[in-house]
């Protein structure tokens, strides 16, 4: 089950890098489009499309999936997978989750005034790259290591009390 979660961990993270270069372009052509139009009174073509506010929100949203996913991924590797490389970066990765998660919220509530290629989106473009390579680890943890079998303490009492028979 560990391995499934990390390799799409490892997709997930290069969608959420093509998610977000394609978000920032939006935004900024939108924007752009916004200024190209101007009003002409013989004319009534002005831009009509969506706003940089609009696709700042929508991707947006995308991106905090991507989030709560990551979130998810670092929690249950911090839980499954017992070494000490995997709860080093299980830790560093909900730190970053948590800043990601802030710029998200704040891009989201306050899309007027940061829009998706001027917070989210760098912060995305920084922060793929980060997790692409925690999923890597986490998923040569997972395989390297596997769960160990736990031995029940009566079958080390026996070997134990054999020992010292002998």
């Amino acid at each position: 089950m560990m391995r499934a979660i990390n390799i799409i961990g490892i997709v997930a993270s290069v969608a959420a890098f093509l998610v977000a270069i394609y978000y920032i372009e939006e935004t900024s052509s939108a924007r752009w489009r916004s200024y190209d139009f101007y009003w002409d009174y013989d004319n009534d073509y002005s831009y009509t499309g969506p706003s940089a506010a609009d696709v700042t929100i929508e991707g947006g949203l995308f991106s905090l999936l991507f989030t709560l996913y990551f979130v998810m991924v670092n929690i249950v590797n911090l839980i499954k997978i017992k070494t000490m490389t995997t709860k080093v970066l299980s830790i560093i990765g909900i730190s970053l989750n948590g800043i990601l998660l802030i710029v998200n919220l704040v891009s989201i509530v306050f899309s007027h005034d940061a829009h998706y290629d001027e917070s989210t989106g760098p912060a995305w473009i920084l922060f793929s790259p980060i997790i692409l390579g925690f999923s890597i680890v986490y998923l040569v943890q997972s395989v390297k290591w596997p769960k160990p079998v736990m031995v029940s303490q009566k079958t080390l009492d026996d070997i134990i009390r054999e020992d010292d028979i002998v």
